[in-house]
């Protein structure tokens, strides 16, 4: 179950980090 909860905390991680990039791609992007 900890190991689960270890995966799922990791994939919020990767997705937000995803998230971030983008937007940060979009922004040089405007500029």
């Amino acid at each position: 179950m900890f190991g689960i909860y270890r995966g799922r905390r990791l994939a919020l991680y990767i997705a937000l980090a995803i998230i971030i990039a983008t937007l940060v791609d979009i922004a040089l992007t405007v500029l």
